[in-house]
């Protein structure tokens, strides 16, 4: 079996673990289900799902547990794909203090680059705005 043997299977593997793992992380404890939503969001990327899905369960996972390392990487990868919501999900997070704020802040700071000037300069405000 070659390489793009294995690359194959690993995808095939992924294209049905989105849902068993949201359904899964229902049920858990916030960092529980923090990570199985950040698993989600990645598996929901892999298959090529609107880029709306994996950034509502990557956004979702940072919401369940702030502190869990892998939310910060899947909602940082959520955003090469999709911006819409994440500048007011922001300034509402920070405005309620909720803990999601700053790492999500940091995660729109590490992708600006890959942005169209559009989101970079709501960036740019956003920023403006909460200092």
């Amino acid at each position: 079996m070659g390489n793009g043997d294995t690359q194959l299977i690993c995808f095939l593997e992924a294209e049905g673990m989105r849902h068993p793992l949201a359904d899964l992380a229902e049920e858990a404890s916030p960092s529980v289900r923090a990570q199985l939503l950040a698993h989600a969001s990645t598996s929901a990327a892999i298959m090529g799902d609107p880029a709306d899905v994996p950034y509502a369960l990557a956004r979702a996972a940072l919401l369940a547990d702030a502190t869990c390392r892998p939310t910060h990487q899947a909602f940082e990868d959520s955003l090469y794909g999709y911006t819409d919501d994440v500048f007011d999900d922001i300034l509402q997070w920070r405005l309620e203090e909720n803990a999601a704020a700053e790492p999500a802040l940091t995660a729109a700071r590490k992708v600006r680059d890959a942005w169209a000037a559009d989101d970079q300069k709501r960036l740019a405000d956003l920023e403006a705005a909460l200092s």
